[in-house]
């Protein structure tokens, strides 16, 4: 592989691994109040939640540009009062993917907190545990599998973004030239090679590479899906006959 294709490699992984990183605890803490029986108006603050699920991924690449650029609000204040000014990379990116990624992570979650025995909960309470070492000693060692499940899908989802991230190097780079990025993502170096005769390999290599990651991930979610499914369903909610 040439030192392009090593460094979008890299560059990919950090993108996404950061991601996840940064939205892992979020997304279990939302999936865990989400996921408590009789909440009022749960239904509304799903959909808000899972909002970018049904937004072309174009729109929230868009709606950062407009949000965080040079010259939206937030990136106006930001560049003024602050001294920071959003760039293509890694700001940018990882903000797109975690847009992306978040409610994903929320949506793999949430079953494993609605089938939390609350009877557990309870018997730790009564036994001097405060809610918060509760929490974290019964609803999250019975949902650790689904967490990695959708760790696992995260990290996926946010390696082989590319719809947000084209809009935003387009944008960016279309408007404000001097916040051209230094070094992209397997997906952006791809379409980049794709345009060229000679890029067709780096493009086959970077999408078997690309595909691998993908399929890892992929049969780690369902093998901690599936473990979870074992540990705490019964065996007719599994599909499975007695």
């Amino acid at each position: 592989m040439t030192s392009i294709e090593l460094d979008a490699l890299a560059f990919s992984a950090r993108i996404a691994f950061v991601t996840v990183l940064i939205s892992f605890p979020l997304a279990m803490l939302a999936a865990s109040w989400t996921g408590r029986r009789g909440l009022k108006g749960r239904w509304v603050l799903d959909a808000l939640l899972l909002l970018p699920l049904g937004v072309s991924p174009a729109v929230i690449g868009w709606g950062v540009v407009s949000l965080l650029g040079p010259e939206g609000p937030a990136g106006d204040w930001l560049s003024k009062g602050q001294g920071w000014q959003a760039e293509i990379t890694p700001h940018g990116l990882v903000l797109v993917a975690f847009c992306l990624v978040l409610p994903l992570m929320i949506r793999t979650m949430r079953p494993a907190f609605e089938a939390v025995d609350l009877l557990q909960l309870q018997t730790a309470r009564t036994l001097g545990a405060t809610r918060w070492s509760a929490w974290w000693s019964v609803t999250v060692a019975q949902t650790a599998p689904m967490l990695l499940s959708a760790a696992a899908l995260g990290f996926a989802a946010a390696w082989g973004e590319s719809g947000a991230s084209v809009v935003l190097a387009a944008a960016l780079q279309a408007r404000w030239p001097q916040t051209a990025p230094d070094a992209a993502t397997v997906p952006l170096t791809l379409l980049s090679a794709m345009q060229t005769e000679r890029g067709q390999a780096i493009a086959f290599r970077l999408s078997m590479v690309s595909l691998g990651v993908a399929l890892a991930a992929m049969l780690l979610s369902e093998w901690a899906r599936q473990r979870w499914r074992r540990r705490a369903l019964p065996l007719d909610a599994r599909g499975v006959s007695r």
